[in-house]
């Protein structure tokens, strides 16, 4: 290590000539922490290992200015901050941020990698809120005018800049409250035969067809898929409502442009081409 420095002891007094707690060490800076250098010697190296016994702070790389607990400068650019190895076969969080007085983590890492948060409020200007698993929910709130707000109440899938895709089975039969499994933006259609759709009931997390869902209907197959406008077949807050006031079909990869109207509770369809 840089400023790398081995010292004596001065027992000063201690019984049987060790050191002892309120001794002086020959050499030794206020601050560093001490520890067994090459061929055993006491050693420190201030610049880099480092304790600030008036705020209560360990500096790993650094001496000044430190910010927290524990303090960690990494060496250079190709040189890590911090590394974590997990056993074999983890079951314990890799790592977790709990709050004071309680051991439920608000943020952690599970021991296969996912990032997860179960409860963040902050209640000041430039509100995040971000529930658990099964709330599925994200707010957030910028302050002051023209600030913008978020509001996420059912699972949400970002990928950036590709969309969520999901391809279900091939539909096999006409389809009244139609639902698909897992999760997507995109909706990748294909049917035995010509096969009409009166309606969509799909759930994300805990609610169905939430207030601002918009999604993307492709009809890959070469059969046609015809949204029924209106259709009493399905749930009326299920239902399409179609641009065109009548129903839409879609042909060999045709499209439609899908968003859920919260107030007339309709999903409002509009077709690309």
């Amino acid at each position: 290590m840089a400023g790398l420095r081995t010292f004596g002891i001065n027992p000063s007094g201690g019984a049987g000539g060790g050191m002892a707690i309120g001794g002086a060490i020959t050499g030794a800076d206020e601050g560093s922490v001490l520890f067994a250098g090459a061929g055993g010697i006491l050693a420190q190296d201030k610049a880099n290992f480092f304790w600030d016994d008036t705020a209560n702070r360990l500096g790993i790389g650094l001496n000044t200015s430190l910010d927290a607990k524990l303090h960690i400068l990494a060496g250079g650019a190709t040189e890590k901050g911090l590394l974590i190895k997990l056993a074999s076969a983890q079951s314990a969080n890799a790592f977790e941020v709990q709050p004071n007085g309680s051991t439920t983590p608000l943020i952690f890492i599970s021991s296969g990698g996912a990032l997860r948060a179960n409860s963040i409020t902050d209640t000041a200007a430039g509100n995040l809120t971000i529930s658990n698993g099964s709330g599925n929910s994200v707010f957030i709130q910028g302050g002051g005018d023209g600030g913008a707000s978020v509001n996420f109440t059912r699972r949400f899938n970002i990928f950036t800049p590709a969309l969520s895709i999901n391809s279900p089975a091939q539909i096999t039969a006409n389809q009244n409250n139609y639902t698909f499994s897992g999760f997507g933006s995109l909706l990748r259609l294909s049917s035995d035969a010509s096969r009409n759709i009166t309606g969509l009931a799909n759930t994300w997390g805990a609610v169905t067809n939430n207030a601002g869902d918009v999604l993307t209907i492709i009809n890959i197959g070469s059969n046609d898929i015809v949204l029924k406008h209106q259709d009493a077949a399905s749930t009326d807050t299920n239902r399409f409502l179609n641009s065109t006031g009548a129903d839409i079909t879609l042909t060999a990869n045709q499209a439609a442009d899908l968003f859920y109207d919260g107030t007339t509770q309709r999903w409002r369809v509009y077709k690309r081409n």
